[in-house]
């Protein structure tokens, strides 16, 4: 599953920014040309471009080449600024999973609770899609793995 680049956007946020302070300080106090600040930039926006991948199985998770980590190492999923965070067992090591901020996201985080509820019981339960009435605006077919968009398994009408 890569990571959307408003997602890629959020997690290279606070780098990109200390970088740009440090050049406009630089070039302020005239120890680096004005120049310098298109480096920072450019930099960001090259990181943007970089696709970065989480491997999701059913005994753990990845993100990019770092190492793999199984479920039974985190006790529960919040909601955090930019996606969720992963709370590692035992005040163990978390992990925040970057997400787009888009309406999927939600459905992600079910899936997130779902998949440690079930590496605990050491199952494998399929999470029902929500579902939308229609008088709300939906317009769609009600069909949320349409497109391939969704990794839950649609139940019900």
């Amino acid at each position: 599953m890569s990571i959307p680049i408003l997602a890629r956007a959020r997690m290279h946020l606070a780098s990109g920014t200390s970088a740009l302070a440090v050049a406009v300080i630089l070039a302020i106090a005239g120890t680096a040309p004005w120049w310098i600040l298109a480096a920072p930039l450019f930099s960001y926006g090259l990181l943007l471009l970089l696709p970065i991948k989480y491997t999701l199985t059913d005994a753990g998770i990845r993100l990019g080449a770092t190492e793999f980590r199984r479920w039974t190492e985190f006790a529960a999923v919040r909601r955090a600024p930019g996606g969720a965070r992963l709370i590692g067992v035992q005040r163990g090591r978390g992990m925040h999973v970057w997400l787009s901020g888009s309406r999927g996201d939600d459905e992600f985080i079910l899936f997130l609770k779902k998949t440690l509820q079930d590496a605990y019981k050491g199952g494998r339960g399929e999470v029902p899609a929500p579902s939308v009435p229609r008088e709300q605006g939906f317009t769609g077919t009600g069909d949320l793995s349409a497109g391939g968009f969704s990794g839950f398994k649609r139940t019900g009408t």
